[in-house]
């Protein structure tokens, strides 16, 4: 298991990248979006943790990496002090609809149990209809939420939340045989980083959250002048590890 240096426990102070980013990460999106490649809206690292040696050698600044759940792990190994916030930056933009919503749940969980029922697929249409009114209810009684992305989120919720639940393999399920054979959150090589199962892996990802300090942008991860001059630490351009 990661262990989490208490000294790392506090992100030090930095402008907010939603804020700082807000015309980027507020952007709309197509309800429907099809592409000519495969998505890759599932994590496909073979081993994540390996990435830790890599964000180790960093510099002060924001980490900026392609993908879904990349963003995640990198959130969960990174050093706070040299890491001062996340940046998803993919040309997809299905693969930010998914970000968006993994982040609103960082940010509505006071706890990893709270994330697991977030995240755990619908069993219906009933069922889903009933989580969207109570993800949105949650997000209008959360203060920490700034008011403008609370308006991005309620806008775009039935199509974000939705479209996340289709990608199923990036949301919570309680039959493990629905991803047998696949590789996911739930395989022994993402232990290390399954924020489903450590309370520091899942404290640490939630404290960027709550800050602002994990956004997902489109965009090519080689026009790093669409991050507006924040410093950066790292560029991860690979999600195979």
């Amino acid at each position: 298991m990661i262990s989490v240096d208490a000294a790392y426990s506090s992100i030090p102070p930095q402008p907010s990248l939603e804020e700082g980013l807000k015309d980027k990460v507020c952007r709309e999106l197509e309800e429907d979006v099809s592409s000519s490649w495969d998505d890759f809206l599932s994590p496909n690292e073979g081993n994540p943790q390996n990435m830790a040696p890599l964000l180790a050698q960093m510099g002060y600044g924001v980490y900026v990496g392609p993908g879904t759940q990349r963003i995640m792990f990198a959130a969960g190994l990174a050093d706070p002090r040299r890491c001062i916030g996340i940046v998803g930056l993919d040309v997809n933009q299905n693969v930010k609809k998914v970000n968006e919503v993994s982040i609103l749940f960082f940010r509505l969980s006071a706890s990893r149990e709270d994330l697991i029922q977030l995240a755990r697929l619908p069993k219906n249409e009933q069922d889903k209809t009933s989580k969207l009114k109570e993800i949105d209810a949650k997000i209008v009684k959360d203060d920490l939420i700034p008011p403008f992305m609370k308006d991005y989120y309620r806008k775009n919720l039935q199509n974000y939340v939705g479209f996340y639940y289709k990608s199923e393999m990036n949301c919570w399920t309680d039959d493990p045989q629905l991803y047998k054979g696949s590789a996911h959150l739930w395989g022994p090589s993402f232990n290390q980083v399954n924020y489903f199962k450590h309370d520091s892996v899942f404290q640490k990802i939630r404290e960027y959250a709550i800050a602002g300090k994990i956004v997902s942008i489109v965009g090519n991860i080689n026009d790093l002048s669409l991050l507006n001059g924040y410093p950066i630490g790292i560029v991860d351009i690979s999600t195979i590890y």
